[in-house]
């Protein structure tokens, strides 16, 4: 599995303060802002969330032919991008470009400006980690679609029309199935054994990761070994 680790630079440390003077960085409330476990458009494409507890928060993206996102950060969480399908690019501010490929990943710590993009060909398909989970977490220095110093999408932007998202526990919600069918996501807990199929992906849903500030891959071929209670999701084609 191919993997990059970015880190901060000076680019993202004037970025963040040019973007601060301008804008709020917001903050998601998780009673109030239920739009966000709906289909949420974008001009790039689209996103929904597909799990989410109080700590972390798991997003599925398709990012049409041609398109890009801002080229923006967050503050206060690490985001991982996950390639399930198709091509493209995650550039950064500094202007080092990471070539994206299914079953490569690109761990983003918090304050990395970043910016992807699908290929012409293909639409990119994605899966996005974040922890701690705050949607609202959001500065844009650069936009192709106006969006520049603009917050995240609003309740305007989000459609009711996908599957509902079946809710486990206070504040946890899952989704099990792509919109496109091309993709299904299962959940496991306690201890992590050999899966009888292999996975695209699994990603540690674990509190240790969290409290150690880091998200966690685990091997998809199944061969990592836990030997405590654990949470994992599992990503599977359809």
């Amino acid at each position: 599995m191919q993997q990059v680790v970015k880190t901060a630079c000076s680019q993202d440390m004037y970025a963040i303060r040019y973007t601060l003077a301008r804008q709020t960085n917001g903050s998601e409330k998780f009673e109030e802002d239920t739009y966000l476990n709906d289909f949420i458009k974008k001009p790039w494409g689209h996103e929904y969330r597909v799990y989410c507890d109080s700590i972390y928060d798991v997003w599925k993206l398709r990012i049409d032919p041609a398109q890009t996102t801002s080229m923006h950060c967050h503050l206060h969480k690490d985001t991982v991008l996950l390639c399930l399908g198709g091509t493209g690019t995650t550039t950064f501010i500094d202007g080092a470009v990471h070539y994206v490929t299914p079953g490569s990943h690109v761990y983003i710590p918090r304050g990395v400006f970043h910016q992807t993009a699908a290929g012409r060909g293909n639409a990119l398909h994605l899966v996005e980690v974040e922890n701690p989970r705050n949607k609202f977490d959001l500065l844009r220095i650069s936009d192709p679609y106006g969006r520049k110093l603009a917050p995240y999408e609003g309740d305007d932007d989000a459609e009711t029309g996908i599957e509902p998202m079946e809710q486990l526990g206070p504040g946890r919600f899952m989704r099990r199935q792509d919109t496109e069918c091309k993709f299904r996501f299962q959940l496991f807990e306690e201890i992590y054994a050999p899966l009888l199929e292999d996975p695209i992906s699994v990603v540690s849903l674990d509190l240790r990761h969290h409290v150690d500030g880091r998200i966690r891959l685990m091997n998809p071929k199944g061969h990592d070994k836990v030997q405590r209670k654990h949470t994992f999701l599992a990503i599977f084609p359809s």
